[in-house]
């Protein structure tokens, strides 16, 4: 697959983690509003006991399974094999998990929550049935969109047709969940003629468990920082604060439950940015796995690099952005009540870059290279990092003590990345080939972030701010000669002469 095609699956790969957020993105004015903070708050927690289990029931077949699959690319028999032994192991696993969260669940262990994980209880399923490592080991993206974007319209179209009030907040984990499940299921419609029949006595499924838990170390150290920090809050924060109501009444809510509205709130904003970096290494895992299967190991170093350019360039303006339109995005987007989130998205900002860095050394560097006890070092340091600093902060900081936890152990994961990859990847060289655009981004934030002193909150001026720093920000990679900026330049020049 050449060069062209890593591209086209890069687009389709953003286009796919899009759509897996695009219900929370779209829904979110409406939700924030109707559910309230608490509600939203009540999700998040619930969300965050759920998603433990989930973890579980995938193990480390996700990185694991796609990596196998992609390097038996073009033989159908081995293809075949791997694909039924690993699903074999998913949905046992599944199923066990499954039955463990519903003892819980009955012995009472979730207090006021026990409906809401009830109710998520269908995304164990759905994790235990999700196939899509097989369509993204043989990078084959465009069906995956496709299917993803019309489940995906259909969750949106009833979360907003049957979430009316705050009582509602069953209804909209079931729209959620339900659309997960669904949305795993309907792949195994697709791959009619791509596995072939293979006979039990050939399958060894066990075979794949020690690789696939040495990977879960550290998907369960990476869940510290993006999961349990909603599970701490809900935890940490004690007693509760009079708020008035959705219908006008004075009542009395937990203060966790707002705290972590507002949180998860911010953070959903920096997850988007976030997806559009992390795409770039779901499609180039599979490749560099190919790459070195193949011993190019110079076409794996010039993909690193390109990658890490490719950071700086996003993540770099996207950090400038959000913390300058922060104060003007917030009250029109999320509606009263969610007074901290521009302060949590300045926090949460920081950590996109790191974050793209670490997506970079972990899955398109480590992984690929088979390393993944260097993987599992470098997020079991963080998780203990981030527990403990979470632990410190968060009953004194509140949700600002959460998102200052987890930026602080999110940088800590490329700069252990960076001492292991240090023969092929050198600091210097990603401060020399990388300041430019990140100047650029400097320049952007402080006349967008000035600008938005002038215009009040609204729809229209947040837009304004946006278009204004995009503007200022190619300008500036323009005047700087930035190598991305030539590249993309280039594209579009050749594009429209080979037109005429």
């Amino acid at each position: 697959m050449g060069k062209n095609n890593v591209k086209l699956n890069y687009i389709y790969n953003l286009m796919f983690q899009i759509f897996s957020m695009i219900t929370p993105l779209i829904t979110t004015p409406y939700v924030s509003r109707v559910l309230s903070p608490v509600g939203i708050g009540q999700y998040s927690f619930s969300a965050s006991i759920n998603t433990y289990f989930c973890l579980l029931a995938a193990l480390g077949f996700s990185f694991y399974a796609q990596r196998e699959v992609a390097k038996t690319q073009g033989d159908s028999k081995k293809q075949s094999v791997i694909f039924w032994e690993i699903v074999i192991c998913k949905i046992g696993l599944g199923f066990l998990v499954f039955i463990i969260s519903w003892i819980l669940i009955f012995s009472g262990q979730f207090g006021e929550y026990t409906v809401l994980i009830k109710i998520m209880s269908l995304e164990i399923i759905g994790t235990a049935l999700n196939i899509s490592f097989f369509f993204q080991g043989n990078e084959n993206f465009g069906l995956i969109v496709l299917r993803d974007f019309i489940i995906r319209v259909t969750g949106i179209v009833f979360i907003f047709v049957f979430v009316k009030q705050q009582s509602d907040l069953w209804l909209y984990a079931f729209c959620n969940s339900a659309t997960a499940l669904i949305s795993a299921i309907s792949l195994w419609f697709c791959l009619r003629k791509k596995i072939r029949r293979i006979k039990l006595n050939e399958l060894n499924p066990l075979r794949h468990l020690i690789p696939s838990i040495k990977l879960f170390i550290p998907t369960i150290a990476i869940s510290i920082y993006t999961i349990l920090d909603k599970t701490l809050i809900g935890i940490l924060i004690p007693g509760t604060v009079e708020i008035q109501g959705v219908d006008g009444l004075i009542v009395s809510e937990r203060l966790a439950d707002i705290e972590n509205g507002m949180y998860a709130q911010s953070e959903k904003i920096i997850k988007i940015c976030m997806t559009v970096i992390a795409s770039l290494g779901t499609v180039m895992m599979p490749r560099n796995a190919k790459e070195l299967s193949n011993g190019n190991e110079d076409n794996f170093r010039r993909n690193i690099n390109k990658a890490i350019e490719f950071v700086l360039f996003i993540g770099a303006p996207m950090w400038a952005g959000i913390t300058a339109i922060s104060f003007n995005l917030s009250p029109w987007f999320f509606g009263d009540g969610y007074d901290k989130v521009p302060y949590l998205l300045w926090v949460f900002a920081i950590m996109i870059i790191p974050a793209g860095l670490g997506n970079v050394l972990g899955q398109q560097y480590l992984i690929p290279k088979g390393e993944d006890s260097k993987y599992a070092i470098v997020y079991v340091a963080c998780a203990v990092l981030n527990f403990v600093l979470n632990v410190l902060l968060i009953p004194s900081f509140l949700s600002l003590g959460a998102a200052v936890a987890s930026v602080i152990a999110e940088m800590l994961a490329p700069a252990i990345m960076l001492c292991f990859a240090r023969k092929n990847v050198h600091i210097a060289d990603i401060v020399k080939n990388n300041w430019k655009p990140v100047l650029s981004s400097v320049v952007m934030f402080c006349v967008v972030f000035f600008t938005s002193k002038f215009l009040n909150p609204s729809i229209s001026n947040t837009i304004l701010l946006i278009l204004e720093g995009v503007l200022i920000y190619i300008i500036m990679v323009l005047l700087f000669h930035c190598n991305i900026a030539k590249e993309v330049l280039n594209a579009v020049k050749n594009k429209c002469l080979n037109k005429k």
